[in-house]
């Protein structure tokens, strides 16, 4: 497998009863995972063997770790397509992932991967740990057809690299930078020399999203570096405190570095919360891989892997963007004359004096209105969250 150009040796495997797990070596960024194929027994008893013998190969792997193949076992009703269903073990394979803190790689577009033309069951899955699915946060997984086996293959395809956006986020810490509000109205009471008052207010949050990618870049920079480099500098002065006695001065870098990482870790979290969506817990309630999985299942959800068209099925990107377009195009882009209409005098409805639902709204109906949305749910064209508006 190729991911980014890189390719991997396996290690010698570990044969146990129902697992092999070889240790993933990137022969260019020397990156090392480990990988777990199973093949899950059919006697229940032997099933909860089969777990443990998980659990025990889960001892000596590393954070990063892939469990794929056939377990014999659903986790849940959904996985099988009639009601003959053993509850107990459903629970006893739901602890065990629990246990082994394993999040599932979600299937694309099969329901089930096992038949026997009667019954179909979901038995093959994939599983991962947070870390590893750090390492491929673009990956997915895919089940094939077999003209000679009654289960679907998995393919698990490890890069499916998409655009990113490039355009502006208003990012929700941002408020809390000081001088935030004085930057804002400094903005805001430039003199804008249109009439329209859409283009005043376009204009107006153009230039305020302007001033705060300035901003950032000036006061926090590339975070993810510095936060790299604040913690290699830690991890060198840790080293030189075991040889001799820090200086004063080293000690008081150290702690400075300290505090900048903890500073430019809670922005890192900060970020990963407001991209992942998940607003119902709070930032200091969750670490920040929590978060980061949360952006990774989103952007695997909204992934469309194929795309089925007049030209026929599409699967490169481009080609995919550029196939809605066109779609959209043809249904929006036109208007089509009517040859007939209604003559409303003829249907003797009753007149109603609607006069008040052109009344112009008030400046408190349209703050209430705003104070009542989410502060932080998905933003407008604009890039901008409900929260700018509120504290601004």
């Amino acid at each position: 497998m190729a991911v980014h150009e890189d390719f991997y040796q396996l290690s010698s495997p570990v044969i146990t009863n129902n697992a092999v797990t070889v240790k993933v070596q990137a022969t260019t960024s020397r990156v090392s995972w480990w990988l777990t194929a199973v093949y899950g027994p059919q006697e229940d008893n032997a099933k909860i063997a089969f777990l443990e013998e998980l659990r025990q190969i889960r001892s000596f792997t590393s954070e990063l770790w892939l469990v794929i193949g056939d377990f014999n076992m659903i986790l849940q009703a959904a996985d099988k397509s009639n009601d003959n269903l053993n509850r107990r073990l459903m629970g006893v394979f739901s602890r065990a992932v629990n246990d082994l803190e394993l999040k599932e790689i979600q299937l694309q577009e099969r329901k089930y991967t096992w038949t026997n033309n009667i019954t179909h069951t979901r038995i093959d899955r994939a599983f991962c740990t947070g870390d590893w699915e750090q390492m491929l946060p673009n990956c997915l997984l895919q089940a094939s057809s077999s003209p000679v086996s009654d289960h679907s293959p998995l393919l698990l395809v490890g890069d499916t690299a998409v655009k990113a956006y490039r355009g502006f986020r208003f990012e929700s810490f941002w408020p809390k930078i000081q001088g935030f509000k004085e930057q804002v109205a400094d903005v805001w009471n430039k003199p804008v020399s249109l009439h329209n008052p859409f283009l005043r207010l376009h204009t107006k949050l153009q230039r305020t999203a302007k001033r705060f990618r300035s901003l950032s870049r000036s006061l926090i920079g590339n975070n993810k570096l510095l936060l790299l480099a604040a913690k290699q500098l830690i991890w060198i002065l840790d080293v030189v405190q075991e040889f001799r006695q820090l200086s004063n001065e080293e000690l008081l870098l150290k702690r400075d570095l300290k505090n900048r990482f903890l500073a430019m870790s809670t922005i890192e979290k900060l970020r990963a919360r407001q991209q992942s969506r998940i607003t119902y817990i709070r930032a200091g309630d969750a670490n920040s891989n929590f978060f980061f999985l949360g952006v990774n299942g989103r952007r695997r959800k909204k992934f469309i892997q194929n795309l089925a068209t007049r030209h026929g099925v599409l699967h490169v990107q481009d080609e995919k963007e550029a196939a809605a377009v066109e779609h959209f195009t043809d249904l929006l882009g036109s208007i089509d004359g009517r040859d007939e209409t209604l003559n409303w005098d003829r249907v003797n409805l009753n007149r109603q004096n609607l006069s008040h639902l052109e009344e112009p709204f008030t400046e408190k109906e349209v703050r209430d209105v705003i104070m009542e949305m989410h502060s932080e749910k998905a933003p407008g064209p604009d890039g901008y969250i409900r929260k700018f508006i509120k504290v601004s």
